[in-house]
């Protein structure tokens, strides 16, 4: 008795230590059980996940996902129902498309999966004996395209609305003589875009189905005949003065009242009410006048020759244009005091149209000291079966690309090499089906530069910073994993060029087949990628036939077949001259496709004009 009384002390010691490890024990046998699952008290886009495996998780999500996405955003007003999908696609050309909106099921799970099983290892427990009290929430990243998402709403409901008018001066002539009036402002009926993209947008953000009821507002205008009249005389002042020459060169052109009449605006900033000129009339006149005294800036461009040595093939140019808000503010500074700076030497008034100077990007420089030595990447993609229009563009985005040179630590932006996209650079419309209209739009075809870009970055070994891949698969890019869509402003490609050279980019056409060849200097790198790995393969949904005025009645084209679903991934490895190596496994999920038929009525039905089939059939 005596000794277990001197042990109490030993034992009394030993038990807080003992209890101590058996907890720490306890622990960690604890969060062992949710080393591979979601952790306690995790709720994805309402689906308590907790203790679940997240590749299943992931299926189950994209199935909801997909199911949204396929349903589209439906708008009502009065007795019209608009009905539009979640991805735009182009009439004639399947790889003419681009996203409305689109969920990340991948971050979302990634996002789920963090909670409890990244930072110190005591935040870990922390998390996961909290998620036993606690819910921890994770809703699903959605992107949506706010601007184009307006543009297509004003497209089908602008025939409903009316914008409001502000007062605005009426200009008539007695004789020679201008009389100024002012045309009373006028109420409008408008749809409030914003709000109702807002509520699309917190709907998809809730995996909700966005159906939305609108209604018009009422818009009055703030710049009313009250605050219009006091610049009656102001106007009438100007109006009479003499004609003033705009000169440019040898080259001028006199600009009398009844021209000035036509540019006469009324403009309010910050709550003052003041006469200004119409810039883009302004402009018009003087392109039509002096326009061949303009011209765009040059990029120098590159090329190898048959020596292996870097060789320009066109120079840099610096380019003109016209200072046409100067211009516009000598216009005005005149009508106001009724002095000039200068004067012809007949004494007329006279207005210099001042040209300015634009800097090309790159300029004419030895090729051969940029460190551009050999070849380190090649990309390659086949658009075999590519209707004219977008055999053209894909030729003309080549084009564009060809000779450039990426400097080194450079994020290159594949949106900003391509520079514009329209009629003016040489593009060719498309027709893309928005709602029960086709409507033409540019830019199809430069997915395909989009993806041999991608390619090329692949085997050069360079670091990939925005990528993304198309809403569904499209037979030019196979194997499916492997592309890369652009649509201006998003999403773009971009890659870093942290190679420590120049990167000199070529392009060129064989056939069916787009090259994009990378020059620089090899620094030892080594890159590699795993064949795609197909899965998730999932069958697609019955055709969608559109009613369109479009069409003669009766008429039936079917613009693109049905695709099945599926997902792909590849990893893209990189080992370095250091010995370091780094891993980048691309995943792609494409949305099962249905087929789409437009038909052409007399009349559209009453709703959206949309019927689903319930047979369809792919291969």
């Amino acid at each position: 008795m005596h000794n277990f009384f001197r042990s109490l002390p030993i034992i009394a010691f030993g038990i807080p230590p003992m209890l101590f490890a058996g907890g720490i024990f306890g622990m960690v046998q604890w969060a062992g059980a949710y080393a591979h699952t979601f952790a306690p008290g995790v709720v994805l886009a309402g689906m308590d996940v907790a203790g679940k495996d997240p590749a299943k998780v992931l299926w189950q999500l994209r199935e909801k996902v997909d199911a949204l996405e396929n349903k589209g955003l439906t708008f009502h007003y009065r007795e019209h129902t608009h009905t539009f999908d979640a991805v735009l696609v182009g009439a004639n050309d399947r790889d003419f498309a681009y996203e409305l909106f689109s969920y990340d099921a991948d971050a979302a799970i990634a996002r789920a999966f963090a909670y409890g099983h990244t930072g110190s290892r005591m935040r870990q427990w922390f998390e996961l004996a909290w998620g036993k009290f606690l819910s921890h929430e994770v809703d699903v990243p959605v992107t949506v395209n706010t601007q184009e998402l307006h543009n297509v709403l004003e497209d089908a409901l602008g025939e409903y609305s009316k914008s409001p008018s502000p007062a605005r001066l009426a200009i008539s002539w007695r004789g020679a003589e201008p009389m100024v009036a002012v045309d009373p402002e006028s109420a409008g009926s408008v749809f409030p875009y914003e709000s109702v993209v807002a509520q699309v947008v917190g709907d998809l953000h809730k995996l909700k189905t966005p159906d939305v009821t609108l209604t018009t507002i009422s818009l009055y205008p703030t710049l009313t005949a009250s605050r219009v009249e006091p610049l009656v005389p102001q106007a009438e002042a100007m109006l009479k003065r003499p004609s003033v020459l705009l000169a440019l060169g040898d080259k001028y052109i006199a600009i009398g009242s009844r021209q000035i009449a036509e540019w006469l605006r009324v403009e309010e900033i910050d709550g003052e009410v003041n006469l200004t000129l119409d810039e883009i009339a302004i402009r018009k006149l003087l392109m039509d006048v002096f326009g061949d005294a303009v011209y765009p800036a040059q990029d120098a461009k590159f090329e190898m020759n048959d020596q292996g040595r870097v060789v320009i093939f066109q120079e840099s140019k610096q380019g003109k244009s016209l200072e046409l808000t100067a211009t516009t503010r000598d216009i005005l500074a005149y009508l106001a005091t009724g002095k000039t700076a200068t004067s012809t030497p007949q004494g007329n008034p006279a207005i210099p149209v001042t040209p300015r100077t634009i800097e090309p990007k790159a300029v004419t420089a030895d090729g051969n000291d940029l460190g551009i030595k050999e070849i380190i990447g090649i990309g390659r993609s086949n658009f075999a079966g590519s209707p004219p229009n977008r055999r053209h563009n894909i030729a003309t985005g080549a084009a564009a690309l060809n000779g450039l040179l990426v400097k080194p630590g450079e994020e290159f932006s594949l949106l900003a090499a391509l520079g514009d996209v329209d009629g003016e650079h040489g593009y060719k419309e498309e027709l893309v089906i928005k709602g029960n209209k086709t409507i033409p739009e540019f830019g199809g075809g430069l997915c395909q530069i989009g993806t041999t870009t991608f390619r090329a970055t692949l085997t050069s070994g360079l670091p990939i910073t925005q990528r993304r891949n198309h809403s569904y698969r499209v037979i030019y890019y196979e194997p499916a994993g492997t592309d890369a869509t652009i649509y201006n402003p998003w999403p773009d490609y971009r890659f870093m060029n942290d190679t420590g050279s120049y990167i000199l980019i070529r392009t060129a056409i064989e056939g069916d087949e787009l090259i994009f060849t990378f020059w620089g200097t090899k620094d030892g790198r080594a890159a590699s990628q795993t064949e795609p790995r197909v899965y998730n393969i999932t069958a697609p949904p019955p055709t969608k036939y559109i009613e369109t005025l479009d069409l003669a009645p009766g008429t039936k084209k079917c613009t693109e077949s049905a695709h099945a679903g599926a997902d792909a991934e590849f990893t893209y490895s990189v080992a370095y001259p250091d010995g370091t190596e780094k891993d980048t496994t691309f995943t792609s999920h494409y949305r099962p496709w249905q087929a789409v038929c437009l038909v052409g009525v007399e009349k559209l039905s009453e709703g959206d004009g949309t019927a689903t089939s319930t047979e369809t059939t792919f291969n």
